[in-house]
């Protein structure tokens, strides 16, 4: 049953998951060059920096979990039931995007050098908005 939930190749299966942690070594690697860049230099926009790339990389983390427990469950023939894997794909595929998303946002804000809050917040919203909209 697993099988109709999951869209690609047999094979593929945890590869992806493979590939999905090198990009998340990578963003946390970038993640702490910059916390330590922005600490050595006093320098706050390098810590924003960070912070967007840790949403980055925690949203790889949540699709790297997401993808573990299907693959465990294809795998081993788990007793889920295909509705109980399916919510599960749905919940790491949501906060996959939700996070990977609001490090775009932060990462776009940091770079337009978007200095007001009201702006700020606005961005967030409208975004966050169109990205639940999108989801549903």
């Amino acid at each position: 049953m697993v099988r109709f939930l999951i869209h690609g190749p047999h094979w593929f299966f945890g590869i992806d998951a493979v590939l999905e942690l090198f990009a998340g070594i990578i963003a946390l690697l970038i993640v702490l060059a910059s916390w330590r860049y922005a600490r050595l230099a006093k320098d706050k926009k390098y810590g924003a920096l960070g912070n967007g790339f840790l949403f980055i990389f925690l949203a790889f983390i949540s699709q790297i979990i997401t993808t573990a427990f299907v693959f465990s469950e294809f795998r081993i023939g788990g007793t889920d039931t295909a509705m109980e894997i399916s919510n599960a794909l749905y919940v790491g595929h949501v906060a996959h995007v939700l996070l990977f998303l609001s490090g775009l946002i932060v990462l776009s804000v940091w770079a337009l050098k978007i200095q007001g809050g009201m702006q700020r917040a606005l961005i967030v919203a409208l975004t966050m908005f169109l990205a639940i909209i999108g989801i549903t």
